[in-house]
């Protein structure tokens, strides 16, 4: 578990790292505006934590049996690694999406990125506030108690990419 939480440190540290260095460099990031430039660098966030789901993946001879057995393993590494492909797809989409947003700037174009990165956390946040009020301790989070420091700044960015960027919009 320690080499699993040292890989998603190391994973985001290189997303942010990579998201500066393609924004000095690229002509489309570097005309952003800070909201945009955290709600472009929060959707490439969700790409090491998908590649880290699909990192779960222990291929599994046949025969398959739905419920039971997949080609990605038992029927819980299966869905991991496809919530692990669709994290993937959604960061690189919203990130794009972020940045054509950001030239367009209108209200459906920001509130569109805002229902999407909300539908697809809800179900989530639903989940992880649920573990909190049955126990305010995090005792039953375990290892994954670790990483809540990096999932707070992470949504940090997430909010305060939509206050500034809606801040341009919406006034």
């Amino acid at each position: 578990m320690e080499l699993l939480l040292a890989f998603v440190i190391t994973a985001i540290l290189l997303a942010i790292g990579g998201w500066i260095g393609m924004s000095r460099k690229s002509q489309a990031l570097g005309s952003l505006t800070l909201g945009w430039k955290l709600l472009c660098l929060s959707g490439l966030m969700f790409v090491p934590g998908g590649i880290i789901w699909i990192l779960q993946w222990r291929p599994s001879s046949g025969p398959y049996m739905v419920g039971e057995k997949y080609p990605f393993g038992g029927y819980v590494e299966a869905w991991q690694v496809s919530m692990g492909f669709a994290f993937v797809a959604f960061g690189v989409l919203f990130a794009g999406a972020s940045i054509l947003a950001s030239q367009v700037k209108n209200k459906w174009s920001w509130t569109t990125l805002l229902m999407s990165w909300v539908l697809l956390m809800f179900p989530h946040a639903l989940i992880g506030i649920t573990f909190i009020l049955d126990d305010p301790s995090l005792a039953i989070l375990g290892v994954s108690a670790s990483v809540l420091p990096f999932a707070l700044v992470w949504v940090s960015i997430v909010v305060l990419g939509f206050v500034l960027s809606g801040r341009e919009i919406l006034h």
